[in-house]
């Protein structure tokens, strides 16, 4: 069945090749690891972040061979020339067969408008946790769930929810509270580590703004002020609401985040060099 998510071309072991090609590639049984960075005009948003990342996943998910910076640097340039997209997102996937198999491919991606930000997400609450968190593994039937879910109640996001009612994350992003001029995210080993996530760690403790890493109960979500979700396509986003529970998406702290983390994406994209 063909993938219309996989654009024209990819990168198959560092080689260029059709769609048709990668999709056959796919259908692997094999546990695969995968991360998504952001091309942002041609340039590939944080990519060493990115690729500790992939590289934690690969380790966590026992495969023996790391993805090599100055390979996956090149595969994404490459990949960028042939394509044309010079703004997208770029999917990574990595497994092991009898070798190592190391895929990108770009993807149907969509941004938010400035109105969405203004409006905020509206999220829904799902009873789901993930087996590793660290570790990004794909799990393409959670993903058609949680996809068909959110259609059917129109919401923009899942956030999941553990049966004690611990709030994790969101099913594609990273989630965040705001009280006062405190901030409250999960502990680090029970959540996917975001790229988007650790910019906002760092620009959090060089700008003084305090931060705090705690299991959030559902019961104290009527105590924040605010709440909003991190990711590679939608970069901070306010929440207007978690299922009933309503806040403000025009908070002062959630404003102040977005211009540090706008300087600092600008900041790193001037000073990139392409291989």
């Amino acid at each position: 069945m063909k993938n219309d998510n996989i654009l024209k071309y990819g990168i198959l072991n560092g080689e260029i090749v059709e769609n048709d090609e990668i999709e056959k590639k796919l259908l692997s049984d094999k546990v695969k690891v995968y991360d998504v960075l952001r091309v942002v005009n041609s340039k590939p948003l944080y990519l060493e972040n990115h690729l500790i990342r992939l590289n934690n996943s690969i380790d966590l998910a026992g495969y023996r061979e790391d993805y090599l910076e100055e390979n996956f640097k090149k595969d994404i340039e490459k990949l960028v020339v042939k394509s044309g997209r010079t703004n997208n997102n770029i999917k990574t996937t990595y497994f092991e067969e009898e070798e190592p198999v190391k895929i990108l491919y770009m993807v149907k991606s969509n941004y938010p408008s400035e109105d969405k930000y203004i409006e905020g997400y509206k999220t829904i609450l799902i009873y789901e946790e993930r087996e590793n968190p660290n570790a990004k593994i794909l799990n393409e039937e959670r993903r058609k769930i949680v996809n068909k879910i959110l259609k059917e109640v129109d919401a923009d996001e899942a956030i999941f929810i553990t049966e004690n009612k611990v709030v994790l994350e969101g099913s594609r992003s990273n989630l965040f509270f705001v009280k006062g001029e405190k901030i409250i995210t999960s502990p680090d080993e029970r959540v996917l580590l975001g790229t988007t996530r650790q910019k906002i760690l760092e620009i959090c403790e060089r700008n003084n703004i305090s931060i705090l890493k705690r299991e959030i109960i559902l019961d104290e979500l009527n105590f924040f002020d605010a709440a909003f979700v991190t990711g590679t396509s939608i970069d901070i986003m306010p929440l207007n609401r978690i299922d009933s529970i309503k806040f403000n998406t025009n908070n002062k702290v959630i404003k102040k985040l977005k211009d540090h983390y706008n300087r600092e994406k600008l900041n790193y994209l001037s000073k990139y060099k392409r291989a």
